[in-house]
């Protein structure tokens, strides 16, 4: 339980995203920029000979079906923060984050059809589905907010997992027809993954009964059900560059994609750019630490009490097992874990379409679908959702409004702005400043382009 509000804080600390569907910001040049790959690998084109540089990209998002961003609490992120502006006090939250540090990557075209880029990439992926935001509220309050109680839950299930993990990836696109006006580019990534760290736990069917001892402190009783924990690795419990770099357990991942360009006369731009793309197909392995994880039994019988704000001290994310092996008498273990597992990486089907209305205005869509089942401790999971961006884009300068309609985060207006090779960019700050959104997103790099 309190596992999961370690790892949102530890998002929330590290970058202030979570909870979003990973749309790109597509500019005409996007497909000289090697780090189109990862999105779409067929979208990937350079001239013969000519080469871009990814230098180095960043994105991240938070937010979940209750959460509510105002830019003005950026200021005091902490556990407060946690329980007002992201889960709630009173409902059932569910969303997902993501830290995605893009690059170095270099593209090479080799001839006129073939182009080439390797890169590398790491990733801190989370989700959560079903958190009870008033029991994990009342695990971290110091003094007690007024609430009525007995709170009653009856057979809830909570499920969050967080892995972080990286890659070195190689891509290729080849141009698979032409002729005067149309273009069709097929492409493919193939990507070593190294399983850095992972957490997560599982709590199905849990009942229970919180009651209010005094101001300070509420009990859970009259509870049952279970707990399933996993860790691998230990760059939540110790972070730093020696556990994010340490090569583990190996696993393989690709992306596949084609791209369709439509073309009004030979050798003017496009007209119209359609793609399509499967993106993270594969498993991440892990090797999971004995000490940290375990499954339980809980009972906790009427008349006793697993004391919060008291008795019930903070454990790390990855080692929340030292809370349950301190009261054996409520939850009782029924296995240790010692052997190589995997984790199903956030495969969805990415799909785009960008349109020059004229020489410096444009349209472009996206919708992105996830493939993975949600709710699943053994799968990372990527919100489903579409986007519509009007573009102005003159030169190497581009300014665009993305309007998005996100699976839990629901509808928010963003802001992106390029020059030259860099950008930066948020597809939530306009609903931020208003002060309503459930979602928060940033993103920002520099591209060396032809």
């Amino acid at each position: 339980m309190k596992c999961i509000q370690h790892c949102l804080l530890i998002l929330l600390t590290f970058i202030p995203g979570l909870a979003s569907a990973q749309f790109f910001s597509s500019y005409s040049s996007a497909g000289s920029d090697p780090g189109s790959a990862l999105f779409n690998p067929a979208s990937l084109h350079l001239p013969y000979k000519r080469w871009s540089l990814n230098v180095l990209s960043v994105q991240g998002s938070i937010g979940a079906n209750t959460a509510s961003i105002p830019v003005k609490e950026l200021a005091h992120i902490n556990g407060n923060f946690l329980r007002q502006n992201v889960l709630g006090t009173l409902d059932i939250s569910t969303g997902s984050g993501v830290i995605d540090v893009r690059g170095p990557a270099f593209a090479y075209g080799v001839n006129s059809k073939l182009t080439v880029s390797v890169g590398v990439r790491t990733r801190m992926h989370a989700n959560y589905w079903d958190a009870d935001g008033r029991l994990i509220s009342e695990i971290g309050e110091i003094v007690k907010v007024p609430q009525e109680y007995p709170y009653t839950m009856t057979r809830e299930n909570m499920t969050m997992t967080a892995a972080v993990f990286s890659e070195i990836n190689a891509s290729a696109s080849y141009l698979l027809f032409s002729d005067k006006k149309h273009l069709l580019t097929g492409g493919i990534s193939v990507k070593y993954i190294n399983g850095v760290a992972h957490s997560s736990i599982a709590l199905p069917e849990l009942s229970g009964t919180i009651n209010r001892i005094n101001e300070y402190l509420t009990s859970l009783s009259t509870a049952e059900g279970s707990v399933e924990t996993r860790t691998a690795g230990k760059l939540y419990s110790d972070f730093g560059v020696k556990n994010l770099v340490k090569f583990r357990k190996p696993g393989i991942g690709a992306n596949l994609g084609l791209s369709y360009e439509y073309i009004t006369a030979p050798n003017q731009p496009y007209k119209l750019r359609l793609g399509i793309a499967i993106n993270d197909l594969g498993r991440i392995r892990y090797q999971a630490d004995s000490a940290y994880s375990k499954s339980y039994n809980i009972q906790i019988p009427k008349g006793k009490g697993l004391y919060f704000n008291n008795n019930f001290n903070n454990s790390t994310f990855s080692q929340t097992t030292e809370v349950f092996d301190r009261y054996p008498e409520f939850f009782e273990r029924t296995n240790r874990n010692n052997q190589t597992y995997s984790i199903a990486l956030p495969t969805s089907l990415a799909i785009s379409a960008d349109y020059r209305i004229n020489d410096a205005f444009f349209a472009n869509a996206q919708a992105l679908v996830s493939l993975q089942k949600s709710n699943r401790a053994s799968k990372l999971y990527n919100y489903s959702g579409f986007l519509l961006s009007p573009r102005w884009e003159k030169g190497k300068a581009a300014i665009s409004l993305p309007l998005s309609v996100q699976e839990y985060a629901g509808f928010n207006a963003g802001l992106n702005f390029k020059l030259n090779g860099f950008f930066i960019g948020s597809n939530s700050i306009i609903g931020n400043i208003i002060g309503g959104s459930r979602q928060l997103d940033i993103f920002a790099g520099f591209v060396i382009l032809p």
